[in-house]
């Protein structure tokens, strides 16, 4: 395992500790590996390149067929879809992709600009 030092400030360096300590990392050292996957399986949606990723969408149940339209558009990236009602006339979708991340951009674009879509977000998954 490489020996990378970073200074940071006291105040970052405080806040590091805090998050040790309230999480359960067993060192500095693990949260910061932790934040590093983090941050390059995000910088790799925003960079392009091959990811995996979740997708979730909420929208109303009346405007379920545009979403899978969308869906249907995207089959060569969709990996597994979970589908589910929620109490209030809404549909819940996560959906796990995998594939070019500019190509999982844009499935998540699309999926925002549907007429009763409430709420779409999209999360980089850090290789295992």
């Amino acid at each position: 395992m490489a020996i990378i030092s970073v200074m940071l400030p006291d105040e970052l360096a405080g806040e590091l500790d805090r998050v040790v300590s309230s999480c359960g990392y067993a060192s500095r050292s693990e949260a910061i590996r932790h934040a590093l996957r983090v941050f390059l399986a995000d910088l790799g949606v925003e960079c392009g390149g091959f990811t995996t990723a979740v997708v979730v969408a909420v929208y109303e149940r009346a405007k379920a067929r545009s979403s899978l339209r969308v869906q249907h558009d995207f089959t060569d990236i969709i990996h597994t879809l979970i589908h589910a009602h929620m109490d209030d006339g809404a549909c819940l979708d996560v959906v796990v992709v995998r594939g070019d991340a500019k190509r999982i951009g844009e499935f998540a674009s699309r999926l925002r600009s549907q007429k009763g879509v409430k709420y779409v977000r999209y999360m980089a998954i850090p290789p295992a």
